[in-house]
């Protein structure tokens, strides 16, 4: 399948998709959590240049508002985390390149979260997003990277007693603060935590480091 017959095919499953940049997991345009549809039509115009040449390196986000991803990391226990806060294998689950999977739930608009439940564990939900199968990441210096798939096929459940005991509602912005400056948003600090962990150059003594840090 062609990166845009997999951002077709999950916009078909509900899911309101966009573009990022190819062989990454960064949104190509600003404002993608308003942006982001389930219309083919322009989702067909994403992925084709204005001759109608298909972009085939643009790889698909899946924005997580309105609903619950509880995404798991393997290499820092979050299988181990996830079976003891009570999740199984019974709902639509994604595998990532890094091992481990991305857990799809129906459930309340909550805010992100970090490694706040347990290890291993993050939240996506409002203005939040994840990377949906068939897209490619190019990996970084410590994992050779690999693609996204289509683990459990199964229908989306309701988010599991275990996780749902510690959503919380989204942080509301203070209307007169936000008025006359912009505020850091929730899908900016989600982007700049994952270029931390995952993307950043490693700022080693004596080579550059204070520059790169």
């Amino acid at each position: 399948m062609s990166m845009l017959d997999n951002a077709l095919a999950w916009a078909a499953r509900g899911f309101r998709v966009f573009p990022l940049r190819a062989g990454t997991k960064h949104p190509i345009f600003e404002r993608w959590h308003d942006l982001a549809t389930t219309d083919p039509q322009t989702i067909r115009a994403w992925w084709q240049d204005p001759f109608g040449v298909m972009i085939e390196g643009h790889n698909v986000g899946v924005c997580t508002t309105g609903m619950v991803v509880v995404d798991i990391d393997a290499q820092k226990g979050g299988v181990a985390s996830f079976i003891r806060l009570g999740g199984s294998f019974d709902t639509l689950m994604v595998r990532t390149p890094r091992g481990g999977y991305h857990a799809y739930y129906s459930g309340p608009d909550s805010g992100l979260s970090v490694e706040k439940i347990a290890p291993g564990i993050d939240i996506r939900s409002h203005n939040g997003y994840v990377i949906a199968p068939g897209s490619v990441w190019s990996g970084d210096a410590s994992h050779p990277g690999g693609s996204y798939e289509l683990e459990i096929d199964d229908p989306v459940q309701p988010v599991i007693p275990g996780v749902a005991q510690y959503l919380r509602p989204p942080r509301e912005r203070d209307a007169s603060v936000a008025e006359s400056v912009e505020l850091d948003r929730s899908d900016s600090i989600e982007m700049a935590t994952l270029w931390l962990e995952q993307d950043a150059p490693v700022a080693i003594e004596g080579a550059g480091g204070d520059q790169t840090t």
